[in-house]
């Protein structure tokens, strides 16, 4: 499932690429972003930090990308007393293709901004959990993702660019992020389940490198 998709996500990228070769628009860009997720009163956010590696094309106030994108989902979870559990900790990890769009609202020589809209589908490729005992001992539960599915991100934000020389730029994104499809088939309560939630804040920040100076935010 996973080499079907990142086949399907070069394809495009590659269309992308033949699209701005001829036009003579596009750019590659590295990133790294962070997300902090809605989890409730019993679970507390770790450091959930991620990379992206994007191709773009530049079509007028248009700005379209796509790529690969690894990131981290960490938190804890308060335990269990009558198992003699302090807490647990989940340690999942994913695959992200995006497909971002930009669409330019303020251009500037020294600074831009657009609208962000995407949607990402992921795929989880490894998940943990450690319990901690109270007599000081832990367990790492691993093999958990038999009940995993291909799941689907809507991505809407806002970036703000800012050129460092000709061919460079740094761009911040703040965004919002929904959960479409949830990437775990259990429907029934249970402290494995993938850590599906439908809602998260985050940011990414990148530099990117443009091929071309004339038609970029």
């Amino acid at each position: 499932m996973v080499k079907s998709q990142i086949c399907l996500f070069f394809i495009f990228f590659w269309t992308l690429n033949s699209y701005s070769q001829e036009n003579k628009t596009s750019s590659i860009e590295f990133d790294i972003n962070y997300n902090y997720y809605f989890l409730g009163d019993t679970r507390s956010n770790q450091l959930n930090e991620g990379f992206s590696f994007l191709g773009s094309t530049y079509i007028r106030k248009l700005k379209l990308s796509t790529g690969v994108n690894y990131c981290a989902k960490q938190y804890n979870e308060q335990g269990d007393p009558f198992f003699s559990i302090e807490k647990r900790a989940y340690d999942a990890l994913y695959l992200n293709f995006p497909i971002i769009a930009n669409i330019e609202l303020s251009s500037k020589r020294n600074f831009a901004s657009s609208l962000l809209l995407g949607l990402a589908f992921n795929q989880i490729i490894d998940y943990k959990i450690k319990s901690y005992y109270i007599n000081g001992t832990s367990t790492i539960e691993t093999n958990l993702l038999k009940n995993r599915k291909l799941g689907a991100v809507l991505m809407i934000g806002t970036t703000f660019s800012k050129p460092i020389s000709s061919r460079f730029q740094i761009n911040f994104s703040p965004m919002i992020n929904y959960k479409l499809i949830l990437n775990s088939l259990e429907l029934r309560p249970d402290y494995k389940n993938i850590p599906d939630d439908r809602l998260a804040v985050g940011f990414k920040m990148g530099i990117e490198f443009l091929f071309k100076t004339n038609k970029h935010f």
